[in-house]
């Protein structure tokens, strides 16, 4: 039981690295597709660290020291957080309409 929750996290987690790096190699075709990967470890590293309050502007500083790249990787790096922050807000929108018309929760 317990070691097919832990494959289910790991493919998720792979999974996860994998197309954000595919996506960040679509975006900026002239870096290398295991600069891509690297950099989709360091920013799950990142992620993790504990009381770090703007942990995508040390993910960005890194991934603009590693490539180089300011202005296209900073456009790059800011639209995918702020396809985050929509897609949380989405989902907090929805979750808040479920709840409100389902009093049975």
């Amino acid at each position: 039981d317990l070691w097919q929750v832990f494959g289910i996290h790991i493919a998720r987690l792979l999974a996860d690295s994998l197309l954000i790096a595919i996506a960040w190699a679509f975006a900026l075709p002239g870096v290398g597709f295991g600069t891509w990967v690297l950099l989709a470890a360091a920013r799950m590293l990142v992620s993790r660290l504990p009381l770090l309050p703007s942990q995508d502007l040390v993910f960005a500083s890194f991934a603009i020291l590693l490539i180089g790249r300011g202005e296209a990787l900073s456009e790059m790096l800011s639209f995918m957080a702020a396809l985050t922050l929509l897609f949380h807000a989405v989902l907090i929108a929805g979750f808040g309409l479920l709840g409100l018309f389902r009093k049975d929760l």
